[in-house]
C-alpha cells in the first residue's frame, strides 16, 4: 500500500513513542513519530493530543485501536 502518514488522536501525552512504535509495527515498518503542533503564529509551540506516524503499511489499519491500554482513533 505504500508510505502513509497516520494520525493518532485521543492518546495521552504520557504514552511514550516506543509504545506507539511497538503497536504500529504490526502493520509494517514505522519510519517516524512526531507530535502535531497547533499554529505557529503564537510565541510558543502548543502541542495537540495528536501524533503523526509516518510508516510503510501493508494492510489497512483499524479506525480504533488500543495503545498502551488507551483507546485511540486512527485516521
Amino acid at each position: 500500500m505504500g508510505k502513509k502518514k497516520i494520525r493518532i488522536a485521543s492518546l495521552p501525552s504520557e504514552v511514550k513513542e516506543n509504545e506507539i512504535r511497538v503497536c504500529m509495527s504490526r502493520y509494517e515498518e514505522v519510519k517516524s513519530i512526531r507530535d502535531e503542533v497547533w499554529t505557529s503564529a503564537y510565541r510558543y509551540k502548543v502541542y495537540s493530543a495528536i501524533r503523526i506516524v509516518e510508516m510503510k503499511i501493508k494492510q489497512h489499519l483499524p479506525s480504533h485501536m488500543s495503545i498502551a491500554g488507551n483507546d485511540a482513533t486512527i485516521s
